[in-house]
């Protein structure tokens, strides 16, 4: 325990390593980084009303007594979110020799990392809401459109069933310490001093 911790002492002198302490106590080499910057960006949860349509489909008996469908469509609106959270990392690390100060190996790290949020939220019907456009709730308008086509439907399926969690910003940054982690250690892991 004493002899570890002088040797400690010898090979941390004010803060710094001491390479010439830390050969004589039989260290090879040294592995120092340097981050020169961290990002955690934390987004916005936005919140959009979007225009639609309900529809509802009833019977009706024609004028030969057979029954037909009707569809009505119903002006509503539904809400639609976003938001991105990310991280970025600049790091640099090398391996230093301590019988020479040579840099026996060393890499840099430019990385960044996200996860986005794109969900939609309806309180009614979810599988007769239909998306489109309306100028005026209760007054029809050229202008109004209902986008009843496969397409744009399923679009809309899709952000209804989206996912609606996203991960935190100190999880995208520890995914990427991960990675730099193991770059170095696959760095070090390579190494051959008979390839200098």
């Amino acid at each position: 325990q004493s002899v570890m911790n002088a040797d400690l002492i010898l090979v941390f002198d004010k803060g710094k390593i001491n390479l010439q302490a830390a050969n004589l106590v039989g260290i090879k080499a040294v592995i120092s980084g340097n981050i020169a910057e961290i990002v955690k960006t934390e987004g916005k949860l936005n919140k959009t009303m979007r225009k639609g349509y309900l529809k509802e489909v009833y019977k009706v008996k024609d004028e030969s007594g057979q029954e037909v469908e009707k569809i009505k469509w119903h002006k509503t609106e539904y809400a639609e979110f976003d938001m991105e959270n990310s991280a970025r990392l600049n790091m640099s690390f090398k391996m230093v020799s301590t019988a020479d100060g040579a840099i026996c190996t060393s890499d840099s790290y430019n990385l960044s990392n996200s996860d986005k949020l794109h969900y939609a939220k309806f309180e009614g019907e979810k599988k007769n809401l239909v998306p489109g456009y309306w100028k005026n709730k209760d007054s029809s308008s050229p202008e109004d459109v209902i986008k009843n086509n496969p397409g744009d439907i399923n679009k809309l399926k899709q952000l209804l069933n989206a996912k609606q969690t996203i991960r935190t910003t100190t999880s995208l940054l520890s995914e990427l310490m991960d990675h730099v982690a193991e770059g170095i250690t696959d760095k070090v892991d390579k190494y051959n001093p008979e390839n200098k």
